[in-house]
């Protein structure tokens, strides 16, 4: 699988070198995407529960230079070098069982079992740029190639949706669940996360779409459009160990009362990016003609190669 993705930008870097030289067709474009952006998480080892990613939304706009060497009346090979900046959301959803032991001041030993249901929701704002290698037939465009997404902001609420407290003493063979003397905690409960970034990615990326050109100077196109991170920066997400919610021991006889602490998931090792929607977007050829007759064989090459008016 590696390989594979080794060949596509070897692809794609190769199509950028020689392109220009050869290049029949050169647009300049700039176009908006709209879909769905999720994460894919993977527990941390030893993790109790489970954890999953839900689809949120992803809007953004890009600017892209596109260039073609046409093959024949009909078909162009080249590369398409890009940047854009862009703002989504996505969340984590999952379940949680932890369990830990305490003292109380009469030194009592409590066994806590903390079971809890949870989302984080998370929204940032990330830049990112491409290298794809790009295929024309007719008026029919594919662009296979790499992604590098940078994130640039991030904001994060967690969320526990249900949670139940059982303490058990030993001792006296009792369990004690959800109450104020062994620690209770009112759902839903919401509070700022500590903000994990999301990390650098490299992504692969596939469009596939079709353009109609309105004039002899102008494009429009759709496209439909995913992409998959094939690396990410470790997430140091599953570093964290402490329980999910934290119950403190009982210190003070004249206030019996424990505290109760929601700190972060912490049972995440990794967390992989994906994107899908459509992207539309405008775009004009450019390039200079020297003479009437040049600027007149490029109308006539531009207009046999994207094949522009229906099938002609």
């Amino acid at each position: 699988m590696a390989n594979s993705y080794h060949i596509l930008l070897l692809c794609a870097l190769v199509a950028i070198i020689c392109t220009p030289v050869l290049a029949q067709t050169s647009l300049i474009g700039i176009g908006v995407r709209g879909g769905g952006q999720v994460y894919l998480p993977s527990a941390a080892p030893g993790s109790t529960g489970e954890v999953s990613g839900n689809v949120g939304g992803l809007g953004a706009i890009d600017l892209r230079y596109t260039f073609y060497s046409c093959l024949n009346d009909r078909l162009g090979l080249g590369c398409a070098v890009g940047a854009g900046i862009g703002y989504g959301s996505s969340a984590l959803k999952g379940s949680r069982t932890d369990q830990y032991t305490n003292v109380d001041y009469l030194n009592n030993r409590i066994d806590y079992t903390v079971d809890a249901r949870y989302r984080q929701e998370e929204k940032f704002a990330q830049a990112n740029a491409s290298l794809l290698f790009a295929l024309c037939y007719g008026n029919w465009t594919v662009n296979v190639g790499p992604r590098f997404m940078m994130p640039i902001a991030a904001a994060t609420n967690l969320t526990i949706e249900e949670a139940h407290i059982n303490a058990y003493y030993p001792t006296y063979d009792v369990h004690v669940a959800d109450k104020m003397i062994t620690g209770v905690l009112a759902t839903p409960y919401t509070q700022t996360a500590s903000s994990h970034m999301p990390e650098f990615s490299i992504l692969m990326g596939a469009e596939a779409g079709y353009e109609w050109y309105v004039t002899d100077k102008t494009c429009i196109g759709v496209q439909l459009f995913a992409d998959v991170a094939v690396w990410s920066k470790q997430s140091t997400m599953g570093e964290t160990q402490s329980p999910l919610i934290a119950v403190s021991a009982i210190t003070n006889a004249a206030n019996p009362t424990p505290s109760v602490t929601v700190h972060e998931i912490g049972q995440i090792a990794a967390m992989r990016y994906v994107d899908f929607g459509l992207r539309a977007y405008v775009a004009f050829p450019v390039g200079k003609a020297h003479s009437k007759e040049s600027r007149a064989d490029s109308r006539r090459n531009t207009k046999k190669h994207r094949n522009r008016y229906l099938w002609w």
